[in-house]
């Protein structure tokens, strides 16, 4: 998982993103620093790489925020999902290309 510490700084800082997208993998492009989601008002992303296990991620950076799933495949969505919603995010959506349906679940 990266990206996750620009959000822990934020909070250390006494903010927090809205909104934050989660993908489910890891991209050429490295998340926004806590200093450029401030200055530049970039929307915070995290990667999950495939290695990554739901139950032994320590999410509670994400209380209270809306988190959006992306690029992930069926089987692992539900797990992290879940796993958001244990953490107390306070909504997770997230969209299956092979349903073809946008979910929405509330804390």
């Amino acid at each position: 998982m990266r990206g996750h510490d620009a959000i822990v700084a934020l909070r250390r800082q006494g903010l927090k993103p809205d909104f934050l997208l989660v993908e489910g993998r890891v991209g050429k492009f490295a998340p926004p620093a806590a200093a450029e989601i401030q200055r530049d008002g970039m929307t915070p992303w995290v990667e999950i790489e495939s290695s990554d296990a739901p139950a032994m991620a320590d999410l509670r950076w994400s209380v209270g925020i809306d988190i959006h799933l992306s690029d992930f495949d069926a089987s692992r969505l539900t797990q992290w999902a879940d796993r958001f919603l244990l953490a107390k995010a306070r909504s997770v959506s997230w969209y299956c290309p092979e349903a073809r349906k946008l979910h929405k679940w509330l804390s």
